[in-house]
């Protein structure tokens, strides 16, 4: 009869801003994550009225729900909704992997990896060993293996998910790269240096032969061999792939350019390091002139070149100078404090 769903429309279109909520980009009015909780039931009422409720409409309900919550820092309802959503054919990895982020909220490592398991296993079951779902999963479980401090087991999975990417896309992929960087990455926080050396090595190959060795991409590439370069005490080669990586993001980005001011601190620092104190200052002065012209001088970046080149000071005995820039760091931090600590206002 006419009218007799008419509620229903209204509800549905009030959801869709709902989403709109949830990714802000979509709506230049997005709603407060209380108003997309009070959409989400409307609309939740209305299908579960349905004579025949429809359970992927139910459970994708159910699942919006879930963010919402989380969106509002309700982590436990969050974990609730979760449930439901996982009892229903909807996505259940993707509910599971919510199910996990909303433990991890909470601190609860060991339920978070149960879920992220569940996953594991629902992924492999659907698409066999070998997939790249299956390798995006043990990224997750290795997520929280390392947050926990679980470094090998961590290790193991990152060479099972190399292997996943060598047989799912071959060896000159991207994705094989950032494997390879990520195993890097768990080898040099257990101190592994040579390990790490090795996957960045291999990475930067893939990288030169897939984009180029002008590319953003290979630029990060020698800053992290050039990390460990210093790790290991080898200040000229760190010297040598900091300016590789530098000169790439001068040509890439231009020469005022925040992630060139980053350029010269890190080559700063390993002037400092060696004890080069003036060819230090030099570099740092270039990158607080990047700062203060492209960020700011209230930025959390500007207020970091300044603590440093305050240590430079202190290492060369100028007790004057080192105060001046701790004193600038110290009030842009102090700034920045007393922003993120005003409470927020939400729109009705």
């Amino acid at each position: 009869m006419p009218g007799e769903f008419t509620p229903v429309p209204r509800v549905l279109a009030r959801a869709r801003c709902a989403v709109c909520y949830l990714t802000p980009a979509a709506s230049a009015t997005p709603l407060s994550p209380s108003q997309a909780l009070t959409v989400y039931r409307s609309t939740l009422r209305i299908e579960l009225a349905a004579a025949a409720p429809d359970p992927a409409r139910v459970g994708t309900t159910y699942h919006s729900l879930a963010r919402a919550c989380s969106a509002a820092g309700r982590h436990g309802e969050a974990l609730a909704w979760y449930g439901k959503a996982v009892s229903l054919p909807f996505e259940v990895a993707t509910s599971l992997r919510g199910v996990a982020q909303a433990h991890l909220s909470l601190g609860q490592t060991g339920p978070a990896l149960e879920a992220y398991n569940r996953v594991l296993q629902l992924q492999t079951s659907a698409h066999g060993e070998c997939d790249a779902e299956v390798a995006s999963a043990l990224g997750d479980i290795i997520r929280v293996l390392e947050m926990c401090g679980e470094h090998d087991k961590a290790l193991v999975l990152h060479s099972r998910c190399v292997d996943i990417r060598h047989a799912a896309h071959g060896h000159e992929h991207p994705l094989t790269a950032i494997a390879y960087n990520n195993m890097a990455k768990a080898h040099a926080l257990v101190q592994d240096y040579p390990a790490a050396m090795d996957c960045y090595r291999t990475s930067l190959e893939i990288k030169l032969a897939t984009v180029g060795e002008c590319d953003l991409e290979t630029a990060v590439a020698y800053s992290n061999m050039a990390t460990v370069y210093s790790k290991q005490g080898n200040p000229d080669m760190a010297e040598r792939f900091f300016r590789k990586s530098l000169d790439i993001k001068v040509a890439a980005l231009g020469a005022s350019h925040p992630e060139t001011a980053a350029g010269y601190r890190y080559l700063a620092q390993v002037h400092l390091d060696t004890a080069r104190h003036e060819q230090a200052l030099h570099l740092f002065h270039k990158a607080l002139d990047i700062c203060y012209q492209a960020l700011g001088p209230a930025h959390a970046d500007t207020a970091l070149t300044l603590y440093q080149m305050a240590g430079v000071y202190a290492s060369v005995g100028d007790t004057r100078r080192e105060g001046e820039h701790l004193r600038q760091a110290q009030c842009i931090s102090r700034q920045a404090l007393a922003a993120t600590s005003r409470p927020l206002s939400v729109a009705a």
